[in-house]
């Protein structure tokens, strides 16, 4: 019941933390406008922009706060950092968080005409939830070798972005609206 609880608190409260500090991303290239910045913000409102407040901030609370709830969960006589089951959890929240942002945006905006801020925010903290629960469910089944792919996949995932954001392809989600 203990991890139960330790669980349930995990996700409410990186998912709060995300989504805060996807909000505070939103804002902070406006605010401040150096170039170099821009691969960790969004730069203009194109939907690939917006992916990086899911990308960044997802993998942020994912490293680095909580050190203190790792260790508690780890297994007795289990080995491992609780730093490379961070990157597998992140690793895995990101694809969902993305995922789940970019599949309801396109259906509610080109199906059925549905957009607002409220759908994109709705969107986001959905996506952020299923993320945190389907990451936390990971961490708890890693394995070594995978924690290392995870690393590796979100430094792809980060480079990806900065290369995207400086020459963007001529598509249309890459486009502001």
């Amino acid at each position: 019941m203990k991890e139960e609880r330790y669980n349930f608190k995990f996700v409410i409260l990186s998912s709060i933390g995300a989504f805060a500090l996807a909000s505070l991303f939103h804002f902070l290239y406006d605010w401040i406008q150096v170039p170099l910045l821009g691969i960790f913000f969004p730069v203009n409102e194109s939907v690939w922009e917006h992916l990086k407040l899911c990308f960044y901030p997802i993998v942020l609370v994912w490293i680095l706060p909580w050190g203190e709830f790792f260790p508690r969960w780890h297994k007795k006589g289990e080995k491992g950092c609780w730093l490379l089951v961070a990157f597998s959890g992140a690793a895995v929240s990101v694809t969902v968080a993305g995922i789940t942002v970019l599949t309801w945006y396109y259906t509610l905006f080109s199906g059925f005409s549905i957009n607002g801020l409220w759908v994109d925010l709705l969107l986001l903290w959905i996506g952020i939830v299923l993320g945190q629960s389907l990451g936390l469910y990971v961490t708890w089944r890693s394995f070594k070798i995978y924690q290392w792919i995870a690393i590796f996949y979100l430094l792809i995932i980060a480079v990806i972005f900065g290369v995207l954001t400086f020459y963007p392809l001529r598509l249309p989600v890459f486009l502001s609206p």
